[in-house]
């Protein structure tokens, strides 16, 4: 059965998401520029973005010269895939999101981590309602020679976990974050940040200032209040 998306959700610097919803101006980052932030931005900085495989040290054998050797208890191998001008999935655009059937943290809406992507004393969440349209212009937005793909992220436990992992897969301790993720592929080799220009989104969204984000859920009330 097709999964059903009530909304998606994008906090940032006011200006940005202000700028994301009157112009349509989506900033996108590598999938290295991930990988390389520093440990401390918790938020966004990940060092097993691009891991294409996970294997547990009790699911898989290590041979040396015809000989066995024993993994540590607990160990893990890890695989990744070199990232190249050409990567299949060079960039990314990253928000939040809520589907039908989604079990909401209650009392809230979404984790209260979730003003984290917001720095700033001004910061803004854009609530998108209508997800179908949004998808839309960015395919039109697109040449014919560029594409994208996108979904929900499946969040995986990595201390269980053995077998393939793609770029829409993460590890639980991001599963706060309610990710759906967004991947491009661009014709031309684009090393950095780029942006991309769909216009104008204002019909189809809002925007409410962090400072008034409620983030309630009251199942009791049947209440669901940004």
């Amino acid at each position: 059965m097709e999964e059903v998306l009530h909304m998606l959700i994008k906090v940032g610097e006011y200006e940005h998401i202000e700028s994301l919803q009157k112009e349509g101006l989506m900033y996108l980052n590598p999938v290295k520029y991930f990988q390389d932030l520093p440990n401390d931005n918790s938020v966004r900085s990940d060092e097993d973005e691009n891991l294409t495989r996970l294997m547990q040290a009790d699911d898989c054998v290590l041979s040396l010269n015809g000989k066995s050797i024993d993994l540590a208890k607990g160990s893990q191998i890890k695989f990744y895939e070199k990232i190249v001008d050409e990567h299949p999935s060079s960039h990314l655009f990253c928000m939040s999101s809520l589907f039908e059937g989604d079990i909401l943290p209650e009392p809230h809406i979404f984790s209260p981590r979730i003003r984290e992507f917001s720095t700033s004393v001004r910061g803004a969440m854009l609530v998108i309602i209508d997800s179908k349209a949004f998808l839309s212009r960015i395919s039109d937005s697109l040449s014919d020679e560029s594409g994208f793909s996108y979904r929900r992220v499946r969040y995986l436990d990595r201390t269980s976990y053995s077998g393939s992992m793609t770029i829409f897969d993460k590890f639980e301790e991001y599963s706060w974050q309610k990710e759906f993720r967004i991947c491009f592929r661009f014709s031309s080799r684009l090393r950095g940040a780029c942006a991309l220009n769909i216009g104008s989104i204002e019909d189809i969204s809002e925007i409410v200032d962090l400072n008034n984000f409620k983030n309630i859920c009251d199942s009791q009330k049947n209440l669901i209040e940004f």
